[in-house]
Parts: C-alpha cells; sequence; structure tokens
C-alpha cells in the first residue's frame, strides 16, 4: 500500500491534489484501525465471561450456603432483639452488597456442560437469597415479616445444600 502511496504522489503534478488523496488514504486507514480496535474491544469485553467447572461450582455453591446461614442466624438475631438498629441496618446492608456480587459473579459465569443444571440452580437460589436480604432492609422491625424471609431463606440454604450434594 506504501508503494502504490508514492507512485500516485510521483504522477501527481500538483501538490495540493496529492495532500488530499494522501489525506484521503490517511482517513480511510485511520478509519479501518478504529474499526479493528472496536472489534478487538468486543472481543476483550467478552472474554469476561468465566468457565465454571465442577470445583468452581461446589465453591460458589459453598460461598451461597455461608450466605444463606449468616443471613438466618442475623435474623434469628434481629428477631430476637439482640442486635442494635445501626449494626443491623449497616449489615444487612452489607450482606446484601455481597451476596449481589456473589450473583453477578454468577450471571458472568459459563458452566461446563457436565454441572449446567446445578450451575443454573445455583445461579437462581443465590439470586433469590439476593433479593429476600435486600427486602429484608425495610422490616427489620418487623418480627413476623422477618421470621416469613427467615423461612424462605432456610429453603434456599437446604435448596444449595441439595445441590451441592448432587455434584
Amino acid at each position: 500500500m506504501g508503494s502504490r502511496l508514492f507512485r500516485l504522489a510521483r504522477q501527481c503534478t500538483k501538490p495540493a491534489a496529492t495532500c488530499e488523496y494522501l489525506s484521503g488514504i490517511f482517513f480511510d486507514v485511520l478509519k479501518a484501525i478504529v474499526a479493528i480496535f472496536a472489534v478487538l474491544l468486543t472481543f476483550a469485553s467478552c472474554s469476561r465471561q468465566k468457565t465454571v467447572d465442577r470445583e468452581k461450582l461446589r465453591s460458589e455453591l459453598l460461598t451461597s450456603i455461608s450466605f444463606s446461614s449468616e443471613v438466618e442466624l442475623f435474623l434469628e438475631r434481629v428477631m430476637q432483639g439482640r442486635v442494635a438498629a445501626k449494626f443491623a441496618d449497616g449489615h444487612v446492608e452489607y450482606l446484601s452488597r455481597e451476596i449481589e456480587r456473589e450473583a453477578k459473579d454468577l450471571q458472568e459465569g459459563i458452566p461446563s456442560h457436565d454441572i449446567e443444571r446445578q450451575f443454573n440452580e445455583c445461579k437462581r437460589q443465590t439470586e433469590s437469597l439476593a433479593h429476600e436480604v435486600a427486602s429484608s432492609k425495610s422490616m427489620l422491625m418487623d418480627k413476623a415479616a422477618l421470621a416469613e424471609v427467615e423461612k424462605r431463606i432456610v429453603k434456599i440454604r437446604e435448596t444449595l445444600q441439595s445441590t451441592k450434594s448432587s455434584l
């Protein structure tokens, strides 16, 4: 391409025309480079998805089970009145944020084919746990509502444990 430019530049007798022609080619090349970088960035952003194998899923399940157990214990303490209101507000916010992060990590994962069912169940239950914890923020003073949330979280934990057993 470079030799073609020089040949065309030598054939052109008007310097203004040469500059105009060369600048047109320059912008065409620049557009091509920008397009290539756009494609590369697209591939780079797609590569953020992580392949989840059996061991990684087992780890994710243990993390979600641990979170659900911690939330159960925390809600029991809140319902017993053994937690200060400010601590309860802060801790439920922390738990919500961490469980949301775990759910997001699962969303970005791609399971190997042999664990697809268990992976989807883990993802679904972790999202449910995130939803339950987020909804409990507004009901920390309502013991009856917290008891219902706790029952649902127990079911989530049991489902996660069952899923882990099936690996």
